[in-house]
């Protein structure tokens, strides 16, 4: 498993939901990535703001904005 460390203190912008409570598309630094949520129960809509707080191959793990 890769998991690189990018920093809380960066956001990404939800830009649809690709499966309800797991996975969704973003917006990040220009581009478009898959992004997972490392709590459970989370729930995203299209247009919220998620901090990236790492990354796993090429899907980037999100929490929410408290």
């Amino acid at each position: 498993m890769n998991n690189n460390l990018i920093g809380v203190d960066q956001e990404a912008k939800i830009c649809r939901v690709l499966s309800k409570g797991l996975e969704w598309q973003v917006q990040f630094q220009g581009s478009f990535w898959k992004a997972r949520a490392i709590q459970p129960n989370i729930d995203f809509s299209p247009s919220d703001r998620a901090y990236v707080v790492g990354r796993q191959n090429l899907t980037l793990l999100i929490q929410k904005i408290l």
